[in-house]
């Protein structure tokens, strides 16, 4: 499918949602106000936009390298967050985070980028209960004490 048709799918299924819980919700609101950012999903649904353009061009070219590309993300997000961690300052209120620059999309794109290389995968996955489970639970608490670490020992930049 051409690019074009293939992101007006995507455009048709999220935004007119999006569209009208904006202002629906500018009509509740106190202020009743309705910006552009609002109006387009704010960051969040305006990142996924960007996300399907990436993620178009890697299914058509490159899906068989999005364990190299994954992996290079990774790197890339350790590397910006040892040398340079973007939200050192904003961790104890704003979570990991924080909103100082757009460069948390990185790390984010690659969550929509495993959930397709995933449904690619399906049929060789292998279902265990007890094992996935205990990865579960496992992921949960780190998902939770990372961000509780942080808050309390937050990283020092030493040069």
């Amino acid at each position: 499918m051409r690019f074009d048709n293939w992101y007006k799918r995507r455009f048709n299924r999220i935004y007119p949602s999006v569209i009208v819980c904006s202002v629906v919700g500018a009509l509740l609101t106190y202020k009743n106000e309705l910006s552009l950012i609002t109006l387009a999903g704010g960051e969040f649904v305006i990142a996924i936009m960007a996300y399907y353009v990436l993620l178009y061009f890697i299914k058509r070219y490159a899906m068989k390298y999005v364990p190299l590309i994954l992996i290079g993300i990774a790197i890339v997000t350790l590397i910006v967050y040892i040398l340079w961690f973007p939200y050192k300052y904003e961790v104890s209120s704003k979570g990991i985070y924080g909103i100082t620059t757009l460069f948390r999309w990185l790390p984010s794109s690659a969550f929509m980028l495993f959930g397709a290389w995933m449904g690619v995968k399906r049929k060789e996955l292998r279902f265990n209960a007890k094992y996935d489970f205990i990865l579960m639970i496992f992921c949960f608490i780190l998902f939770l004490y990372l961000p509780a670490y942080l808050r309390i020992r937050p990283l020092h930049h030493h040069c």
